[in-house]
């Protein structure tokens, strides 16, 4: 009787103890953190940058002439416009977990320029009145020193773009591509100083001293493609602004222009100054290397993207 009590008593503590040891168990289990969330980068935003950049510009001008004498050193010159940029930029994404993915349009200052002046020697004959600018005193001839300056700014340009990449913690990793556009201005100045020789009043040995000059200046347009990279960051404790780092190859195209330009050339001992209007053509093929930082402001983009296990 008394072994039969004993073993019901011990069934009775084992069903009675194993609900309050579970409830024990799963009171005493450490609760799971919430994952970190992903910042949401969808929706619209604008913003403003400022940055540097550094082109080339292989410039060639054709039929650009003091009074058909030719400047060798107004004919090419491989410039290299830089200087500082500043613009802004806006656009809109759209976010799928990591992947963020959009369009972005900027226009951008610039403040890119460089000129190149180069010297050399120059020869000129001229069989008749006209090719001796307007002496009668035929055949004539020049010789003397040319220079020749041209000069190349990128006023201003333009892009519209895909961005894609991905979102990591705080920051946005993306690569860009699309169209580029822009206006640039070049300008020249071509110049001699010599001795000019005819057949009456310079034909000494020394001739009559004669001088020349033109300048052309015009702006023209380009359209081409750029490609880059770069990053943006959350920045802590303001809201939806954030800064944003970023590389642009941007290649232009070649940028082709036609103007009108004045020429004149004086020999004063013969009381002769011809003045002269033409047309010229210039062309250049426009590479730009573009770094600029900025910052953006996110108009109520998505909520945070929350990491499922």
């Amino acid at each position: 009787m008394m072994k039969q009590a004993v073993l019901m008593s011990i069934a009775f503590m084992a069903l009675t103890a194993g609900p309050v040891l579970a409830a024990d168990l799963l009171l005493k289990a450490p609760a799971l953190e919430a994952p970190a969330p992903i910042p949401g980068w969808g929706g619209f935003y604008v913003g403003g940058n400022a940055g540097y950049s550094r082109a080339k510009d292989d410039l060639t001008t054709s039929e650009f002439t003091v009074n058909s004498v030719s400047i060798p050193s107004a004919g090419f010159a491989g410039i290299e416009p830089k200087g500082a940029i500043g613009g802004v930029q806006t656009g809109y994404n759209w976010q799928s977990a990591y992947w963020v993915y959009g369009f972005e349009t900027d226009l951008q200052w610039s403040g890119e320029r460089d000129r190149i002046t180069d010297a050399a020697s120059v020869t000129f004959n001229g069989p008749s009145a006209a090719a001796c600018f307007g002496d009668t005193h035929t055949p004539c001839s020049l010789t003397g020193t040319g220079t020749g300056t041209l000069a190349g700014n990128i006023n201003w340009f333009g892009t519209f773009r895909g961005r894609i990449g991905i979102a990591s913690d705080q920051f946005f990793w993306y690569a860009t591509g699309g169209i580029a556009y822009g206006q640039a201005r070049y300008s020249g100045a071509a110049s001699f100083v010599g001795a000019f020789h005819d057949a009456r009043t310079c034909k000494t040995t020394n001739g009559c001293p004669a001088s020349g000059s033109a300048t052309f200046a015009n702006s023209a347009m380009g359209l081409g493609w750029t490609l880059g990279v770069g990053v943006e960051g959350v920045i802590p404790f303001l809201g939806n602004l954030t800064w944003r780092a970023e590389y642009l190859f941007v290649d232009l195209g070649t940028i082709t222009g036609t103007t009108g330009y004045s020429s004149s050339v004086s020999i004063p001992l013969i009381h002769l100054t011809q003045p002269v209007n033409a047309t010229m053509t210039h062309s250049a093929l426009v590479m730009d290397q573009v770094l600029r930082v900025g910052l953006n402001y996110r108009f109520g983009g998505e909520a945070p993207i929350v990491t499922r296990y």
